[in-house]
């Protein structure tokens, strides 16, 4: 009995951090009018998105970067993201960050994915190593993997 306790907590700690968030946690205050911009276009977000104001409500959408997975910062350079909306059953796309330029790619065509990330990779002031030039293709392959398993092309 004592073991399915141990696993019971350790399984509340593992997965439920994310119900532990304080008002100080960057999602809170996370806005980027680019990403917002870009959702709204794809129609994931209603162009009139509230952002609450309540200091529990957080930001209704994200850009993670794909490695990592940290918030996207105005401070970032370069970097591989996730974008999407905290929504149910909708798509994330990739945005490549490139010296502070966002270039957003289509979430249902493997080839462009891989080709927008390339770009990153062939600019002679990109920062990845090949090891990590290849965690970022394997991430991508399972981020259109599991865009194809939400939302299926046929």
């Amino acid at each position: 009995m004592d073991m399915i306790k141990k696993i019971i907590a350790a399984f509340a700690i593992i997965v439920m951090p994310g119900n532990n968030l304080s008002a100080q946690d960057p999602i809170f205050t996370f806005k980027d009018k680019q990403v917002k911009d870009f959702l709204v276009r794809e129609q994931i977000l209603a162009e009139e998105t509230p952002v609450k104001k309540a200091k529990t409500s957080r930001c209704p959408y994200f850009a993670y970067e794909l490695i990592t997975n940290e918030l996207l910062k105005p401070s970032d350079k370069y970097g591989i993201y996730r974008v999407g909306a905290f929504v149910s059953d909708t798509p994330q796309f990739l945005m490549i960050l490139n010296n502070k330029k966002k270039i957003f790619s289509e979430y249902t065509d493997l080839i462009s994915m891989l080709e927008v990330a390339f770009e990153l990779f062939e600019d002679k002031n990109c920062p990845f190593t090949d090891a990590q030039k290849l965690e970022y293709v394997e991430t991508i392959i399972c981020l259109y993997e599991t865009n194809e398993f939400l939302m299926p092309s046929d």
